[in-house]
C-alpha cells in the first residue's frame, strides 16, 4: 500500500497593528502577516503481515462508523489568504538587495531583539530575500506552488519553516535608511514559540510605495543533504531520520509525468543516516527530490525533506507554469471533472491507463471528508488528518476488492483555475507515485467547495484491483526478491521448484476463505512431506506489496535450498483491502 498527501499548510492573517511612522512617509499603515511554507506529506504503508502469521489489512483502516462521526462534524470557515498566482517569476538567489544590505538589517534585527535573536543562516536569508520581492511587488504571497521553488531553489530542505511579514503600505518618500528604522522591530513581527532558537533569515525589499520585511524561521526536524547533479545527473542524498523513524524512501521525478525510487546505499555506520542515490533522467534540466519517512508504529509517513536540484546551478531560476489553458470551476463537481481529466491526461501522455471514477466513494466518502482534512491540516491536527487520510484510502465504496491505494490531498491558494491545481499538484514526485501509479485503475476525488479555503484543495485517492487471480507475476518477483536477499549474504541461489497440485488447492481454498490461511499451509505442507518423502519448512506471508514482504529468516539460511513458491489474494470479511498471500515451502539440503 502507499499513497501520497500534500498540503499547503498556512496560518490564519495575524491582525492589523498600525504604527506611527517618520513624518517624512505618506501613510502610517503598517500590517503583519504569518505564514506557513507548503509541507508536502507522503502516506506510505508498512507491511500488514509477518511470516508463518496474517495480520488483518482491516486493522489499519478506520471503521466507516467512525468516518460517518468525522464526516457529521462542524467545519469552521477559514479566510483566504492574501495570494497572487505569479504567471511568471524570476527567483533572485541573491540573499540581499543592494538597497537593503544583509549585514545592516541583521545588525539591526539583533540590536532589537532581545529575546528574538537569532541565528542567520545564508538559505534563510535567500527565502526571506525572495519572499520579501514578491510580496513587495504584489501586496501578497505567492502561491503554494511559487513558494515552494524559492524556498527550496534557495537550499533550506526541511517542511518545517514559517515566514512573516511586516509591510508599509505607502513609502514614497522614505529613505532606505528611515525603511531600515522602521521595519526592524522585532517585537512587531510574529515570532511563533516553536520556532524560538532556529535559524533564521531576515530581508527588506520595497517596489514602488510598498516596502516589506520577511523574517524566515527554519527548523530541521530531519537535516538532510542534496549535492549538486554530477555529469551523469547522480545527486547523492542522506537524511539522518528522527529516533521514531521505522523506515524512509526517497523519490525524484522523471521528465514531465513519472517518478521513481532512488537507490538506497548500503550506510556504511551505525547511525541513524539514510542514503539514496538519485538520477535524474536524460534531458532532465532540473528534477524535484523528496525524502519520506514512516514514524514507528504508523502506517501514514510524511515528506520530511525536499529538494530541487538542477544541473546548472548559476542559470536563472525561472518559474513559468505549463502554458495550459484555463478552466476556472465555482462548483465541486466541475472540479471533480476537471481534476480526472486533468489526471488522465497526464497518464496519457506517460502511456498509462486511464483511470475510471469511483463515484459510490467520490460522493459517500471524499467528498464528505475533504473540508475536515483540510480543516485538521490547518490547524495542526495530525492525528485526525491521519485517521481522514486511511479512512479514505480504505475505499469502503469502491466496488472491487482493493489490492494497493494513493491518496493525495493538495490546496492551491488564490486560484479558481482546475487546471493550474492539477499542474501544481503533479510537480512533486509524492503526487505521481499516487496518481500516475502504473497499477491504479480507478480514482475518488473530494472537492472542497472552493470558495471555502480560498482557492481549491481536493483530496484524491486512486486503487489498484485484484482483477485477476494469477499471480505468477507475484511469484516471481518474491523468487527474486529471496535470490537478491541470499546473494548479499554469500548464499548460493535457491533453486525454483515447479508448483503442484497440492498447492494449487492451498491457493484456491486461500481465495475462497474456505479454511484459514494456517490450515493450508499445514495441509500443503502435509502432502508434499508425503509425496516427497523429504524435510521441508512452510512459510506463509501476507502483505500488500511484494517489495514489502518480510522473509523468513530459514529463507536465508546457509546451505542450499530449493522453492516451491505460492501466490493468490483473499479479502477477509469486514476489511476494506484484499492482501497478497505467498505460501512458500522450502526444502533445505
Amino acid at each position: 500500500m502507499r499513497a501520497t498527501l500534500g498540503y499547503g499548510r498556512y496560518a490564519a492573517k495575524a491582525a492589523e497593528r498600525p504604527r506611527t511612522l517618520p513624518h517624512t512617509m505618506a501613510g502610517p499603515n503598517m500590517r503583519t502577516t504569518s505564514f506557513l511554507t507548503a509541507a508536502l506529506l507522503l502516506v506510505t504503508a508498512i507491511p500488514l503481515g509477518g511470516c508463518a502469521h496474517a495480520v488483518s489489512a482491516k486493522s489499519a483502516f478506520p471503521t466507516r462508523e467512525e468516518l460517518d462521526a468525522i464526516a457529521k462534524s462542524p467545519v469552521d470557515a477559514k479566510p483566504a489568504r492574501n495570494v497572487h498566482a505569479a504567471e511568471s517569476w524570476t527567483v533572485d538567489l541573491n540573499g540581499e538587495s543592494a538597497a537593503f544590505p544583509a549585514s545592516v538589517v541583521e545588525a539591526k534585527w539583533q540590536e532589537r531583539a532581545g529575546d528574538r535573536a537569532t541565528t542567520f543562516a545564508p538559505e534563510l536569508r535567500c527565502v526571506a530575500h525572495a519572499l520579501a520581492q514578491f510580496h513587495a511587488e504584489h501586496g501578497a504571497d505567492p502561491d503554494e506552488s511559487l513558494h515552494r521553488l524559492m524556498v527550496r531553489g534557495c537550499g533550506f530542505t526541511s517542511p518545517e519553516l514559517v515566514a512573516s511579514s511586516l509591510s508599509i503600505a505607502d513609502s514614497a518618500q522614505a529613505t532606505d535608511a528611515q525603511l531600515v528604522d522602521a521595519l526592524v522591530t522585532p517585537s512587531k513581527v510574529p515570532f511563533p514559540l516553536l520556532y524560538r532558537g532556529s535559524r533564521s533569515g531576515v530581508a527588506i525589499a520595497r517596489s514602488g510605495k510598498r516596502a516589506v520585511l520577511v523574517l524566515a524561521l527554519g527548523r530541521a526536524a530531519e537535516p538532510a543533504t542534496f549535492s549538486s547533479p554530477d555529469a551523469a545527473g547522480n545527486v547523492a542524498v542522506s537524511a539522518t531520520l528522527s529516533a521514531d523513524a521505522a523506515g524512509a524512501f526517497a523519490y525524484i521525478n522523471q521528465g514531465h509525468a513519472a517518478a521513481r525510487a532512488c537507490e538506497r546505499v548500503t550506510p556504511t555506520d551505525a547511525d541513524a543516516t539514510a542514503r539514496w542515490s538519485c538520477t535524474m533522467a536524460e534531458g532532465d534540466p532540473s528534477a524535484w527530490i523528496e525524502v519520506m519517512a514512516v514514524p514507528k508504529g504508523l502506517v501514514l509517513s510524511r515528506v520530511v525533506a525536499q529538494a530541487f536540484v538542477r544541473r546548472d546551478p548559476k542559470a536563472p531560476l525561472e518559474y513559468k507554469p505549463t502554458a495550459v489553458a484555463a478552466r476556472p470551476v465555482t462548483e465541486p463537481s466541475t472540479f471533480v471533472n476537471a481534476v480526472l481529466e486533468g489526471v488522465n491526461a497526464r497518464r496519457a501522455e506517460a502511456s498509462l491507463p486511464p483511470l475510471v471514477l469511483a463515484d459510490r466513494q467520490t460522493k459517500g466518502g471524499n467528498e464528505h471528508l475533504a473540508p475536515h482534512y483540510f480543516q485538521a491540516e490547518l490547524v495542526g491536527d495530525s492525528v485526525k488528518a491521519n485517521q481522514v487520510a486511511l479512512g479514505l484510502l480504505a475505499g469502503w465504496d469502491v466496488d472491487g476488492t482493493i489490492r494497493n491505494g494513493g491518496f493525495f490531498g493538495y490546496l492551491l491558494s488564490g486560484t479558481s483555475d482546475a487546471t493550474r491545481w492539477v499542474e501544481s499538484a503533479l510537480e512533486m514526485p509524492s503526487s505521481r507515485i499516487s496518481l500516475l501509479d502504473k497499477d491504479a485503475r480507478k480514482i475518488a476525488i473530494g472537492a472542497s467547495p472552493p470558495k471555502t479555503l480560498g482557492g481549491l484543495g481536493a483530496v484524491v485517492t486512486t486503487y489498484a484491483l485484484y482483477d485477476n487471480p494469477n499471480h505468477a507475476a507475484d511469484e516471481e518477483a518474491l523468487f527474486a526478491r529471496i535470490a537478491k536477499a541470499r546473494a548479499a549474504k554469500g548464499l548460493p541461489p535457491p533453486l525454483r521448484l515447479p508448483s503442484t497440485a497440492a498447492l494449487t488447492r492451498a491457493e484456491a481454498r486461500i481465495m475462497s476463505g474456505d479454511t484459514s490461511n494456517k490450515e493450508a499451509l499445514a495441509d500443503v505442507m502435509r502432502d508434499e512431506s508425503e509425496r516427497t518423502g523429504k524435510a521441508l519448512f512452510g512459510s506463509l506471508i501476507e502483505t500488500t506489496r511484494v517489495e514489502l514482504a518480510p522473509l523468513d529468516p530459514k529463507l536465508l539460511a546457509p546451505g542450499k535450498l530449493s522453492l516451491m513458491v505460492g501466490a493468490t489474494h483473499h479479502k477477509a470479511e469486514g476489511a476494506p483491502w484484499g492482501t497478497l498471500i505467498f505460501v512458500v515451502l522450502g526444502v533445505p539440503e
